[in-house]
This record gives C-alpha cells, structure tokens and sequence, in this order.
C-alpha cells in the first residue's frame, strides 16, 4: 500500500507519512528533501540536486552522497514509494496540495477571486495558520533556499497585508491598531504598512495622528532614499486633511456594503450561452461532443461563462474536468493537466469517481511519467483514458486563462477539442489574444471561437442598475462596456455616500484591478510603465530607452498590450485609457520610477525639448542619473518665463535649488523670488 506523504517547508523541514510527522535530521537531506518538494512531480536532474544541496562545495563523490542521502530519506521516512529515480534525477511524487506551500498557494487563489472581505479574511487566516516559523529554517544559508524563503517570506507578508485589509473593511480598525503600530516601527520604511495604519488612525477618530505618521515615513523616505512617499500615500494624506467620507469606517463597525452581487450575471451573453447549452445538449442526448473557445481582454466575462458551463453541466450530471492557467507555472509541464484530472489520481475509496481503480492507476502512471520531451505518446494515452471516460458518461473539459497554460497541456488540449467530436465530450476554453505560442495551437479552431465584445450602452446599463443615473453615467463612461470594470464601479457606487465620493472610490477601486492586471503581463510590465512615465503619446524608440530595452522587444510587448486593449497607436502609442495609465504609475516603486523619468528626460534633450526634459528633473532626485540637471532646469526655467508660464518656471527652480549650485545659488534664488511664486 502506498504511503499518504505530505512535506511541510513553511518552517522546520518535516515529513508526515500515514498521518505521524517525522523530523528530517542533517543538512543535507532537510535541503534535498525540500529541494524535491518545492519542484513536486517534477524531475530534478543529479547535477541540480548536488548544486543545490551542497551549494557550490561539493564533496569529492556528491552523487555517492547524494544517493546515499536519497537511500536514507527512503529508508529513514518510508519515502521509498515517492522519491522516484528517473533519468537524469529524481522526482517527489505527492500527490497535488502535497506540500503546505501548494496549499497555501490554493487559498491565495481562492482569496484574489472572492470580493467579499469577511471570506477573504477567513481564507488568509487559513493560509497563514500554515507558516510555523521562518520557511526552510536552517537553510537560508543555501543561497537557492535563502532565495526560496525571501519568496515564501514575500507570500505571508502579502498574505498578512491582504488580512488587514479584509479587516479594516470590516470595520476591524480598533482591534488592529496596537498590532499596526507595532509593526510600524519594525518597517520604518514600508509604505503599505504605513497606508493601513494611516486608515486606522482616521478611523479611531485620530487624523492628526495619521497625519503624523505621514510626516514620519516622509522625512525618513527623503533621508535615507532621497525619495517622497509614493502617490498611494500622498492621495490618502489629503483624503485625511479633507475629511473625505470615502475614509469613514464601515456602518456599525461590520462588513463594507454589499450591493447586490451581480458578479455570476450574464448581459448581453445570450448567443454565448446558447452555445454552451447547445454543446452540453449533444454531449448528453447524442454521444457527439464539441469544442467552444472564448477570447477577449480581461474582464470581458470569459471565466463568467466558464463557470456558468460548470454549473449547468453539474446539474446535468456531466463528470468534471477543470483547469486554469497560472501566470507564474507556465514553465510547470504539465501543470494544467494535472489540474484538469486531478479527479483521477484520488484514491481508489472514492467512489464519486467514475474510473475504476485499474484505470486510475493507469492515469496516475501517465501523469508520473510525462516527460515534455516525449509528449506525443502521453498525450495519445490520455485522450484514451479519457475517451474511456466520457463512455461512462458526459464529460465536461473546461480550461480558463488558456494563454498562461503550459505548453504541453495547451497542445493536450487542442489534441483533445481536435477529436471531441467523437465522444460526449464538451471542451471550452477562455484565453486573451496576443500569446504567440497559445495563439498557434488553437488556429486551428477559428470556427470554434466566439470573440467576446464590450457591452453597449444598454447592456452596461443593466448592470448599473439601482445606480444613481448621474453616477452609472460617468461610471459607464469609464468603464466602455467591461463588464468587470462596471462591477468595480458599481461596488463602490452602490455604497451609502455622497454621489461624487462614491464615483472616486470607485476609480481608486479600479485603478487597484488595473494594476492587478498590468502585473499579470510581467514581461510587458516595463513597457507600461515606461509610456506612463512618458505620460503621453509616444515613439517606440522613446518608451524602450525609458524602459532600458531594446526597441524590437518594446514593439512586441506593445503588441501584447495592443490585443489585450490596454495601448493603442501606431508611429505614437498612448493607452486607451488614461486611468490604466494612472493605475501603472501608481504602481511603480520610488526609485524604479526615479530611474525611469530620468531616463526620459534624456530622451526628451535627445530633441533638445528642456521643458519635458525638466518636468521628467523635477521627479528625479538631486545628484541622480547621467543627466546634468543643473543646465536643463536653469535653461527650462528661462523658456517658461520667457512663454509666460509662471508656475512652471517656479517648480523648475525650486528643483534647481537642491542641486549643488555653488556661488550660483544666490542667483537662482533671485529669480526664483522674481517669479512672486
């Protein structure tokens, strides 16, 4: 009988085998063992593990080592069934959510797609409960493994930053402070932490303190990084200094207040849900199967729809079989798939399964050797065994986020909508455009997929119902028919405040989701961030200089942007919103964004254009950069004075001041006093 094994990383390296924990003794072997788990059901090479395991300093015989540590964790842990050799290395086979940190993993999933804040907060207490100590202790002088514990350090951190927030928007302001404080002066320097606490104060009835709290992290910023607080903190400080309602706790100290949950509701979807009616229809009444795939840009409804197929096929009593695609495991092979047919690795006393136990040995098999070198003979087995089991009845396929899929369960994917027609079978699955390698498997399949469009006016209209109509208007203006950007807008319009409060809270809301969606293209991320900094229309060869790319890069990320909606432009690209343009420079860290304006300015004096080369200085730091400041502001200035633009010259020469001027300083500070600014 195999054992039922699970590794806990998130602290001490341990072992549970058949439900009792088993310390790992040694080094080496905590390291090897944690090495394995953190690449799960996938093969480590020998020379990795040695690498990794001794860090450089080898013994004379590692793989006599290795082997010997490999022997004893089998022997030692009862691990003989899931340390497995297999060529070049070895491979852990748990089973998925085998180790703390998949489990962690799949509540922070849940987490960032629940809106409600008491079920956020109680799936990040859940999550953190997991950690029991620094993650990998005792071997964070491994470089690989300090590497891996700054990352788990980063998921609790996050994790714990998401619960205050769960926590303050139910109304839980009181009860954190004392921790906030606390941790305050532990991260003198963190300007989220900083943010919570800000709001707590307020909230507690004490802005003179939160504004304190400012003025602290400010003078600390401007001391030891030569840096003001990012736009976050500066937008929340005046939010304090004018009262704004939006800050107010929510009422009677419980949850914010929910409008009604429109998020499951369909408009202007009813050719699309036909569709999936019609499939799921065949595959039940007529043993023929189909294959539907949804396009469009984020937040158009596509994993809407995906769960309203769920659903139906569930309650026609359809077997399930569902996946996504993760940004951050499109390099995990066979990542999907697992996912998808994870129902067939479950153990043979479950009997919801409609596999018998031989063939779901046989999926586990194929599942513990798929090896992405010779994928055509896995992929061949598996589309039988599950031709096997759409005859035991309809099966439902469904794959969301399709172009973070690994390539190997996209190409299984496109093998098994290829030949659904042949089965009972409904294979549907949603992706954006613009992903080249996902974008060629599924060519094949244009009469298969449905584009989905924004909504019109109407359509936007049915889900601002109930909004105030001077609020839904700006709200739909904003938005152009995303259905998901209404929601946000909608969330917050709905709340019981003043008509323009409430349609800024909604912006800042969604300013928050365009910057989660900017961060799910990382490779396009610099692009993005280099056109908000240029702030306008802008040449390809200027956004990759700001961005430290090359140009034919910046053109293929600005190809990304393009089909996912968020740029647009040939010669000269801009957004097709200015608010994702806020959202991203939002998003950029103090000194990244230094950077970047003072590489702008330097593409700005490449046109000999002093004003934009100075409105990139004055956001730049004294002394920063390869741009002599001194020069370009003093020249700005005189431009300004000489246009009659007052403020601009001022602003220009106050920055000169803080440059090392010598005996010119007196002079500035005269035309700075003749501005009357």
């Amino acid at each position: 009988m195999i054992a039922d094994v699970r590794v806990r990383l998130l602290g001490p390296v341990e072992a549970l085998v058949d439900g009792a924990w088993r310390p790992v003794a040694g080094l080496r072997r905590q390291a090897l063992l944690a090495a394995l788990a953190l690449q799960a059901r996938e093969v480590v090479s020998a020379e990795a593990l040695v690498d990794l395991v001794w860090d450089g300093d080898e013994p004379a015989k590692a793989h006599n080592s290795l082997q010997s540590h490999v022997s004893f964790l089998r022997r030692e842990l009862a691990l003989r069934d899931v340390i497995v050799g297999r060529a070049p290395g070895y491979v852990l086979d748990l089973a998925v959510g085998g180790t703390d940190v998949e489990v962690v993993d799949g509540l922070v999933r849940q987490v960032r797609a629940e809106t409600d804040p008491a079920r956020r907060a109680g799936l990040l207490r859940l999550a953190l409960r997991w950690w029991r100590g620094p993650a990998l202790a005792g071997l964070h002088d491994l470089s690989w493994f300090g590497e891996q514990a700054a990352r788990l350090e980063a998921v609790r951190r996050d994790a714990a930053w998401a619960l205050t927030d769960a926590r303050l928007a139910l109304g839980e302001h009181r009860a954190l402070l004392a921790e906030l404080e606390h941790l305050a002066d532990q991260h003198p320097l963190d300007e989220e932490l900083h943010r919570q606490l800000m709001l707590a104060l307020y909230r507690c009835g004490r802005p003179s303190d939160a504004l304190a709290v400012y003025g602290r992290l400010r003078r600390l910023l401007v001391e030891q990084l030569g840096v003001d607080p990012g736009p976050v903190l500066r937008e929340l400080e005046a939010s304090i200094l004018r009262h704004d309602a939006t800050l107010e706790p929510p009422a009677g100290g419980g949850p914010v207040s929910a409008v009604d949950r429109s998020d499951r509701v369909l408009v202007e979807r009813a050719t699309e849900l036909r569709v999936i009616d019609t499939a799921l229809t065949g595959a039940a009444t007529s043993d023929s199967g189909s294959v539907i795939f949804f396009e469009g840009p984020a937040g158009i409804g596509k994993s809407t729809l995906l769960r309203y197929a769920r659903t139906r096929a569930e309650e026609a009593g359809f077997n399930l079989a569902a996946g996504t695609g993760r940004l951050l495991e499109t390099g995990h092979a066979w990542g999907c798939v697992r996912q998808m047919f994870e129902c067939l690795l479950r153990s043979p006393q479950d009997t919801t399964i409609p596999l018998a136990g031989a063939e779901r040995a046989t999926a586990r098999r194929l599942l513990a050797e798929a090896d992405p070198a010779g994928e055509h003979p896995f992929i061949d087995a598996l589309h039988r065994l599950v031709v096997d089991l759409a005859a035991r009845g309809p099966l439902l396929v469904t794959l969301d986020d399709l172009h973070w899929a690994d390539p190997p369960s996209a190409r299984l994917l496109a093998y098994l909508a290829a030949r659904a027609e042949r089965s009972p079978m409904v294979v549907i699955a949603a992706l954006r455009p613009g992903v080249a390698g996902i974008d060629q498997i599924v060519a094949g399949f244009a009469q298969s997929t449905w584009v989905l469009s924004p909504l019109s006016e109407r359509g936007s209209a049915a889900l601002l119902h109930g909004v105030d109509e001077a609020v839904a208007r700006r709200c739909r203006a904003v938005a152009r028919g995303n259905p998901l950007w209404l929601r946000e807008l909608r969330r917050h319009a709905a709340a019981d405040v003043p008509a323009d409060d409430a349609f800024e809270r909604g912006l800042r809301g969604l300013r928050r989701l365009l910057q989660a969606q900017i961060r799910q293209l990382p490779a396009a991320l610099p692009v993005v961030q280099a056109l908000a900094v240029l702030g306008g229309p802008a040449p390809v060869e200027a956004i990759a200089v700001t961005a430290g790319t090359g140009v034919d890069e910046a053109l293929h990320q600005l190809a990304v942007l393009h089909v996912n909606h968020l740029v647009e432009g040939a010669q000269r690209y801009s957004f097709t919103h200015p608010l994702t343009g806020e959202a991203a420079y939002e998003g950029i860290g103090p000194a990244q964004r230094a950077a970047m304006h003072a590489r702008a300015a330097g593409v700005a004096l490449r046109t000999d254009d002093v004003v934009a080369a100075a409105s990139h200085l004055v956001r730049v730091p004294a002394r920063w950069g390869d741009v002599d400041a001194v020069p370009v502001l003093d020249q700005a200035a005189q431009v300004c004075l000489d246009r009659g633009s007052v403020d601009e010259a001022a602003a220009f020469l106050r920055r000169l001041l803080e440059e090392d001027l010598g005996g010119d300083r007196d002079r500035i500070l005269d035309r700075l006093a003749s501005t009357g600014r």
